[in-house]
């Protein structure tokens, strides 16, 4: 967790740098080896399939096999100066500082830094066109689905604490530090999908219009 970026101006502070080197260790880097190939990232969506218990034909596989595709294009595309076919972390970051860096001329990198690290609570998307969210690449709201699905084992649009700490502890972080970050993260509520239009929908039909679940009134968690 210590690699820094050492492009010029970099938009990413060490902290953040940090945050996104331990995406990459844990959640993509598989064989642990400081370097992403196209293996690792297949073998990324196979332990979705199993976490999430779906198909390998169900729908959040597909999408989320086409996400990780283009998302590894944009990869070797960006960074990938040695056309070896892997990114290093080096890499890795550099991509996700372009992004930063882009919104940055607009004035939005705080909040930009949010989104794309996405240790903040997770919140309802907006439809104001103005808004930040509305003007990422469809790729990251896309990422961001895609991780949520990684926690939402149950698939009912929501992360309990036992649903994020068994990930966290599949994926290597111990259980006591997996409860303490939902703990800290949440004050133990649970986490809320902010779900298409028609999952939002039957949000309403379930609960009432306008009413969210008590349980996750507000409060979202970092993933």
């Amino acid at each position: 967790m210590g690699t820094k970026l050492t492009l010029p101006r970099a938009p990413l502070t060490p902290f953040h740098q940090e945050k996104l080197v331990h995406e990459f260790n844990t959640f993509f880097d598989v064989d642990g080896n400081g370097r992403l190939d196209w293996a690792d990232w297949e073998k990324a969506l196979e332990r979705l399939t199993v976490l999430g218990g779906w198909h390998k034909d169900d729908e959040k596989i597909l999408d989320a096999r086409s996400l990780l595709k283009h998302m590894w294009g944009l990869l070797l595309q960006e960074t990938d100066r040695n056309h070896d076919d892997s990114v290093s972390k080096s890499e890795w970051l550099r991509m996700w500082s372009r992004l930063v860096y882009r919104l940055k001329e607009e004035e939005q990198a705080k909040e930009c830094r949010k989104l794309v690290e996405r240790w903040r609570f997770w919140e309802r998307r907006t439809e104001d066109p103005t808004s930040l969210e509305s003007r990422l690449p469809t790729w990251v709201s896309q990422y961001l689905d895609y991780k949520f699905n990684l926690f939402d084992r149950s698939g009912n649009g929501y992360i309990d604490m036992d649903e994020y700490i068994y990930v966290l502890h599949d994926f290597g972080v111990p259980g006591r530090q997996a409860r303490q970050a939902w703990i800290i993260s949440t004050q133990g509520r649970a986490s809320r999908w902010a779900g298409t239009r028609r999952k939002e929908k039957g949000e309403k039909e379930e609960h009432g219009e306008g009413e969210e679940p008590s349980s996750v009134r507000g409060e979202t968690a970092p993933i």
